[in-house]
């Protein structure tokens, strides 16, 4: 057995370990090796901001804002001031930002093409979507990503999921994000950011789930098997839709009922969608089976798409079933949507919440009951990795890829400054080490001398025979090799073999362990037949444990 260096090195270490710390410290705050990341959701009637950092190993939220967008709908000067209000206290220079591309335009879809490079590949999948996607390829901006192989008569062929937005969607949200002075690394797809949403959850183990993202204007059905996204659909009902029936007119034994959109969507937020059976008259003007009456079609036909979308995805995946639903967004939380779309569709339904995935400073996240379902973007915008799709127009890919490789450079030069500083470090230990090692030799010299004297005396007395010992190249052996936590106390030669007795100092690898690891060096040396006569503790004092082996001479 060898001795194990860092048992022994550990206490002189310790205290250069927490300099090079602090320093490895200091110096990535300069240069931001590890950058904070920060997802922003720019929903139609909200802003959602959420920004994660490293801390203690662990993607961790650590601020997080939620701003309504007030004014006229689609404004973007009032999206504008709420983007900035909901940045206010975040630090976004050197940050990794991504954003959430949303419009009724933007898409992802699973495609099927030929087995090529990736290089080749991009004009090959350009090719294969433009019957997918529904606006034109030419005002798309596109990206995709590899999910995995299928054979096709002998033939292997690429499972693509390609994701496009209109150039215009993305232009205009790029310039929102410029008048904010906000610089974006990436824009992701509803779908990719639902998918980076439920790796990091426990949902992955789910076989099939599908996830329903209701904004205010655009509703999205992915279902994920196995966490990979599986099919991607909008669907036609939206929150507003259902705030917009509500506005019907209605005649009734009361007479003429009406609500302004600010009076529906009021009531919409404080009853959702009623059951009927109360009768008292909801703000004065309207029973809640009316509200019902208005609000059952759209409810009735957002059912219907979604079980549209099973049957059509049952029928692509040769029987695949959905086990389960799950409500993301605002809409997520309209009071009896769950229920309704349960009864409807015979499939268990869940409002999501997505801060319950992700670790958390206290107080990081804002304090509203709807914040679970409805960061969801935002969050998952956050766990994004670089490797995704990017929907970016293919300049500021670019300029984002030489500032990631500027950073790195800057960590390789942190890390030659770090390895120096060890270095040097480990020298010093080295140093110790071998000091500490020669007084222990020094000590243990003095404890041989008065025998190595008397071993003189004798051979000067009676000579050495040229078939025997050279009796100083065997103590020196002996010198050379005995631990520092061994003292030699009795060596006494007896012809040929020598029989040595000593003491073995407290140690972190243990007695037994440092008295094997002598025995194998002198084994290895020129000594042979070494054995264990005796070893024990002292009695008087248990750290000290005694030993007297005997070995013969090569």
């Amino acid at each position: 057995m060898q001795n194990n260096p860092l048992n022994k090195i550990q206490s002189i270490i310790s205290p250069w370990q927490e300099k090079v710390k602090d320093l490895f410290s200091k110096i990535k705050d300069q240069f931001g090796r590890d950058r904070s990341v920060i997802g922003i959701d720019v929903g139609t009637s909200s802003v959602k901001v959420i920004q994660m950092e490293n801390v203690d190993g662990k993607l961790t939220a650590v601020k997080s804002a939620f701003v309504d967008i007030g004014g006229v709908p689609g404004s973007q000067e009032e999206a504008l001031a709420s983007l900035k209000t909901a940045l206010i206290g975040i630090d976004t220079k050197g940050a990794k930002v991504v954003a959430i591309v949303n419009c009724l335009q933007t898409c992802t879809r699973k495609i099927v093409a030929p087995h090529m490079p990736k290089k080749e590949l991009t004009q090959a999948v350009r090719w294969e979507a433009k019957n997918a996607i529904p606006f034109s390829i030419d005002e798309a901006l596109m990206d995709f990503e590899i999910l995995g192989e299928v054979t096709d008569k002998n033939t292997r062929k690429l499972v693509v999921a390609v994701a496009a937005a209109p150039k215009g969607t993305v232009n205009k949200l790029l310039s929102l994000f410029f008048k904010a002075d906000v610089e974006i690394s990436a824009l992701i797809p509803v779908s990719l950011s639902l998918q980076n949403l439920i790796a990091a959850s426990k949902e992955q183990d789910q076989e099939i789930i599908a996830i329903v993202e209701m904004g205010a204007s655009v509703t999205e059905l992915n279902i994920y098997r196995e966490g990979q996204l599986a099919f991607s659909r909008k669907l036609p009902v939206a929150g507003d839709d259902i705030t917009k029936a509500m506005t019907s007119t209605l005649m009734s034994g009361q007479g003429k009922v009406e609500l302004s959109l600010e009076e529906a969507e009021k009531i919409k937020r404080d009853c959702g969608i009623p059951t009927g059976e109360a009768t008292e008259l909801v703000d004065g003007k309207i029973l809640p089976s009316q509200i019902l009456s208005l609000v059952r079609p759209c409810i009735e036909q957002l059912a219907g798409e979604i079980e549209r979308s099973f049957d059509f995805y049952r029928e692509e995946s040769h029987g695949g079933s959905v086990g389960k639903i799950i409500l993301y967004g605002g809409g997520a939380n309209l009071k009896g949507l769950a229920e309704a779309l349960k009864s409807e569709l015979d499939v268990d339904v869940e409002i999501g919440n997505a801060l319950e995935h992700i670790e958390a400073l206290p107080k990081a996240i804002v304090a509203r009951a709807d914040a679970g379902a409805r960061f969801d973007l935002a969050v998952g915008a956050a766990l994004n990795k670089g490797d995704k799709i990017n929907l970016l127009p293919i300049e500021l890919k670019e300029k984002t890829k030489r500032l990631v490789e500027n950073v790195s450079l800057k960590g390789i030069a942190v890390g030659v400054v770090v390895s120096l500083l060890l270095f040097y470090a480990g020298m010093h230990v080295q140093l110790r080490g071998h000091n500490k090692k020669k007084d222990a030799l020094e000590l243990e010299q003095r404890t041989l001398q008065p025998q190595l004297d008397e071993l003189r005396k004798k051979i000067s007395i009676n000579g050495i025979l040229k078939d025997k010992p050279y009796w100083e190249d065997v103590l020196k052996e002996i010198s050379h090799l005995v631990p520092a936590e061994v003292y030699l106390t009795y060596l006494k030669a007896e012809g040929s073999t020598l029989r040595l007795k000593g003491d073995i100092l407290n140690s972190d690898e243990g007695a037994q362990a440092v008295l094997s690891g002598f025995m194998l060096a002198l084994e290895e040396g020129i000594f042979e037949n070494v054995s264990l006569v005796t070893t024990q503790k002292r009695p008087e004092n248990t750290s000290i444990s005694t030993f007297e082996i005997t070995c013969g001479i090569e």
